[in-house]
C-alpha cells in the first residue's frame, strides 16, 4: 500500500487481539481488515505497525564527489563549506512525523583521513516559504538535540558487518540512540579536528541555528548559495575517523519532528569534506561517502 498510510497494514492477523471483532480464541481469528480498526488498535498499543524507511534502510546518497577538498597541508582547511540540497517531497509527503538519520561511511583507505564536517542542517517546505528547521552546530542546544548509537560498533573489527542498514544498526544487543560526547573513533564536536590533512578550520555562524535566533528567523540556506564562508571560533561536529576500520560507519540521528507543510520540502546541508590527496575519502554512486534516511523508527 503507498501514500501516507503506507504503513498501516490490511489483512492481517492480530494473535493477540482476541476480544475485538468477536474474536474469542486463537481457532477463530481472522484478519483485521478495516483501517479505522487498525488506527484504534495502534492507539491502544495492541497493533505493532510497520516501519516506514524513504527510501529504504540503507538510505539515499548525497553526492558530494565534486566538493571533495583534497590537500597534502598538514593544518585544518579554512575553505567554505559546501551546500548540497535534498528534495524530500516524497518522503514528508508518506509521513509527516519522523527522524532524518545521516550514516558517513569510511571510504579513505588512510582512515583518519576521513573526517567529514557538517557545519548545518536546514529544513524548508512549501518551495522554501517556510524554515521548519535549523540546526547550526555552533549552537550547543543544536548539537545536544541530535542522537547517537549508544553501541556504534565502528572498530575494525565490524568493518563489512553490514551497519550500512539502519535495521542492523537497530538490532545490535543493547543498542540506543541518545546523547553523546567526543569519542575517537566516532561523533566529534570540535574547532579543528587532531589529525592532518583532513577537517574544517572552524564551523558556521549560529546566526543559522533557529533556536539560537529565536524569536527571530535564523539566515535561510537556500538555492543560489553554494557554499558558506567559516566562522572564526565556531565549532561543527564530524566524524572523527582515527582507530575506526574502512568500511564501518558513523550514524547520527536529528530530533523527531513533523513538517507543518509536506509539500516541496527540502533539506540544505552545509558540510567540508577535506581530505589527503591520496588516500584519502571518496565519493562514489557505488560507494557513497554520505547517506540520508526518513523514517518513523526510534
Amino acid at each position: 500500500m503507498a501514500g501516507k498510510h503506507g504503513k498501516w497494514m490490511g489483512g492481517v492477523i492480530h494473535p493477540t487481539e482476541k476480544n475485538f471483532s468477536n474474536v474469542n480464541s486463537n481457532s477463530n481469528l481472522s484478519g483485521v481488515w478495516n483501517m479505522e480498526d487498525q488506527y484504534v488498535l495502534r492507539n491502544a498499543e495492541k497493533w505493532t505497525g510497520a516501519t516506514f524507511y524513504y527510501p529504504n534502510s540503507t538510505g539515499e546518497r548525497i553526492d558530494v564527489s565534486s566538493n571533495i577538498i583534497t590537500t597534502t597541508t598538514a593544518s585544518d582547511n579554512a575553505d567554505n563549506f559546501s551546500i548540497s540540497y535534498v528534495n524530500m517531497t516524497n518522503a514528508s509527503q508518506a509521513l509527516a512525523t519522523g527522524r532524518i538519520y545521516i550514516r558517513i561511511k569510511v571510504t579513505a583507505n588512510t582512515t583518519y583521513y576521513n573526517d567529514f564536517c557538517i557545519g548545518a542542517i536546514q529544513l524548508h517546505s512549501d518551495g522554501y516559504g517556510n524554515c521548519e528547521q535549523s540546526w547550526a552546530f555552533s549552537e550547543l542546544q543544536d548539537k545536544q538535540a541530535w542522537e547517537v548509537p549508544s553501541i556504534p560498533n565502528l572498530g575494525t573489527a565490524y568493518a563489512n558487518n553490514g551497519l550500512e542498514d539502519l535495521n542492523d544498526v537497530f538490532n545490535v544487543v543493547g543498542q540506543s540512540f541518545g546523547g553523546w560526547s567526543n569519542s575517537t573513533p566516532g561523533w566529534t564536536s570540535a574547532q579543528g579536528t587532531g589529525s592532518q590533512r583532513t577537517g574544517a578550520d572552524n564551523g558556521l555562524s549560529t546566526s543559522f541555528s533557529k533556536a539560537g535566533q529565536a524569536p527571530s528567523a535564523p539566515d535561510p540556506i537556500e538555492p543560489g548559495m553554494t557554499s558558506i564562508a567559516q566562522t572564526a571560533s565556531s565549532n561543527y561536529i564530524y566524524t572523527e575517523s582515527s582507530q575506526s576500520g574502512a568500511n564501518t560507519y558513523f550514524w547520527i540521528r536529528s530530533p523527531e519532528f513533523t513538517w507543518g507543510v509536506t509539500d516541496d520540502t527540502t533539506m540544505a546541508i552545509a558540510y567540508h569534506a577535506c581530505t589527503s590527496t591520496t588516500s584519502g575519502m571518496t565519493d562514489a554512486a557505488n560507494d557513497a561517502l554520505i547517506k540520508w534516511i526518513w523514517t518513523d523508527k526510534s
